[in-house]
């Protein structure tokens, strides 16, 4: 009876002292990350979703917009480029964006999980991710904040060498913007905009990864092809159609805007957006309209299942 009080009175003291212990150590990690004390609430997971629908219509349309505007006063790149080239290229720099950010963002959080676990005997990977989850959401601002001033400068390293990847034409464009911005007297509005989404781009795909569960964007391929055309209609995901310059076309011819997914069940929170076009797109005016009179019998997608869907959808 004795002993059996002792080691009831020892597991109340471990316990105690584990309590202690894990105290201890959320004070030093705020201290060497980022701060101390929480800041404020972490969005839920249905706030996340509206933010990252109102960068969507706001944010990226605005640039996408002012490119488009921009483009139309060079008469050299009209001549050339047919209007729905000048689009596509427009939301590849808003897709792209959004994807460096969400390759920095899980680049920036495996290293941080790197650094931290060992230091504090965190042996087990999912247990730290969930602790530092944790950590990060309660000081969510001072993290985001140091996140940002590198991630700035790695997107903007990075972004006109991934836009040419898409295609090597829009390199002219790119030529075209930086022309115009430089004979340009003051701040250029087409960087605002670009340093606008940027900054809420790296701050909705930290609150994505720090979620749980957390969320990722989906697809980040902007062009698209015939196999992952095919792969998309048979997800039957919701897809909303934005522009439609390929009336004569039913593919799915580059992604506008990822849709935003739940990693543990693999449920769409927001669509899709998606360009009707073809997979081949020409150089110029004349090259893209006799590529347009050789891809008339494209393999289809049903276009009537391209829109916006108030169901849950599953990747």
């Amino acid at each position: 009876m004795i002993d059996d009080c002792h080691k009831h009175n020892t597991n109340v003291r471990t316990n105690e002292q584990l309590a202690h212990e894990v105290k201890a150590l959320r004070g030093r990690i705020c201290k060497l990350t980022i701060g101390v004390g929480a800041e404020s609430e972490f969005p839920s997971i249905n706030q996340i979703a509206i933010t990252y629908e109102a960068i969507s219509s706001n944010d990226r349309l605005n640039l996408t917009s002012e490119i488009i505007k921009q483009l139309k006063k060079d008469e050299r790149i009209n001549s050339m480029y047919e209007k729905s080239f000048l689009t596509r290229f427009a939301h590849c720099v808003s897709f792209t964006i959004l994807k460096l950010s969400y390759q920095f963002v899980k680049s920036y959080w495996d290293q941080q999980l790197q650094y931290l676990q060992k230091p504090f005997g965190l042996s087990n990977e999912e247990t730290a991710q969930r602790y530092f989850q944790t950590m990060f959401q309660e000081q969510f601002r001072s993290s985001l904040k140091q996140l940002c001033s590198r991630g700035k400068k790695t997107i903007n390293s990075e972004l006109k060498q991934e836009i040419i990847k898409e295609n090597q034409n829009f390199t002219h464009l790119l030529n075209s913007i930086d022309d115009q911005i430089a004979e340009q007297k003051g701040t250029s509005e087409i960087n605002v905009n670009k340093d606008e989404l940027i900054e809420s781009c790296l701050q909705s795909m930290w609150s994505c990864l720090l979620s749980r569960p957390s969320l990722k964007p989906y697809p980040l391929m902007f062009t698209s092809n015939p196999q992952f055309n095919d792969k998309i209609k048979s997800k039957n995901l919701a897809i909303t159609e934005e522009l439609s310059e390929q009336d004569d076309c039913n593919n799915i011819g580059y992604f506008t805007w990822p849709g935003l997914v739940r990693s543990d069940s693999g449920h769409l929170l927001y669509p899709v957006a998606a360009c009707r076009d073809h997979f081949h797109v020409g150089k110029t005016s004349e090259e893209t309209r006799a590529a347009t009179n050789t891809q008339r019998n494209c393999p289809d997608i049903e276009m009537s299942k391209i829109g916006r869907s108030n169901g849950i959808d599953t990747i």
